[in-house]
């Protein structure tokens, strides 16, 4: 009896740890080699959006210098906004797919108001009001290795999981690190609903393999970001 109880507890747990996807640990090869070292890491996509670029006063830097900027977001007459896209957990090369759409904030609700997760509440938040015109910078954020405690704060908040910022372009590899790792940025294209974009890392180089799409319409806009993390297991 006791070895079935135990059988039933065993096959459990390796249910339970199935379901929630722990981050992969590392097989060593006859050699010693580490086959995979990447961790599998929790992710969330942002939205920062410029309704009124023709407003924005501040140079984007190298890679976007005609472009939008941090500073912008506290100008009303830039209507910013920085909103919550989606969230996805890596897979076991470090892949990701972050599809999510945003949608037309109603006329109804005027001014600023409250994001669904603040991030500083001295930026403007004035939501989606100008999808064909608007321009909207994607931002990866990583939230470190998953926690299966707190996988559901890491893939839903701007802090979920987070004890650390570490400094950009750094890739979070300890439990609790959170930094940004990647940007698109998609400016309005008269005449054409739908845009690419290259994306970029925090040390301004173009991230190897990773797009991003952006299609619009009179009442939303959609994003497509396919980009990889190599969160690399620290000895």
């Amino acid at each position: 009896m006791n070895k079935f109880r135990n059988l039933v507890f065993t096959t459990l747990v390796l249910v339970i740890l199935g379901v929630i996807g722990l981050p992969r640990v590392a097989v060593a090869n006859d050699n010693n080699d580490l086959e995979n070292d990447i961790i599998r890491s929790a992710v969330t996509l942002w939205w920062v959006v410029f309704n009124n670029p023709d407003a924005c006063v501040e140079d984007g830097g190298e890679v976007s210098p005609n472009f939008c900027d941090g500073p912008d977001l506290r100008r009303p007459e830039v209507e910013p906004a920085v909103l919550y896209g989606t969230g996805q957990v890596t897979q076991s090369d470090g892949s990701v797919a972050l599809i999510g759409p945003l949608y037309r904030t109603p006329d109804s609700i005027g001014g600023a108001f409250d994001p669904p997760i603040e991030i500083d509440p001295n930026d403007l938040n004035t939501g989606l009001r100008n999808p064909l015109g608007a321009e909207i910078h994607l931002i990866v954020r990583s939230h470190g290795p998953i926690l299966p405690s707190k996988l559901v704060e890491q893939l839903n908040s701007f802090d979920g999981g987070c004890r650390r910022q570490i400094p950009r372009p750094n890739i979070p590899n300890r439990p609790g690190d959170c930094t940004n790792v990647n940007f698109a940025i998609h400016a309005p294209i008269p005449g054409e609903a739908d845009s690419t974009s290259d994306v970029y890392t925090y040390d301004l180089k173009r991230a190897p393999g990773a797009t991003s799409r952006l299609f619009r319409n009179e009442e939303s806009v959609r994003a497509i970001l396919n980009t990889t993390i190599e969160a690399r297991r620290s000895d």
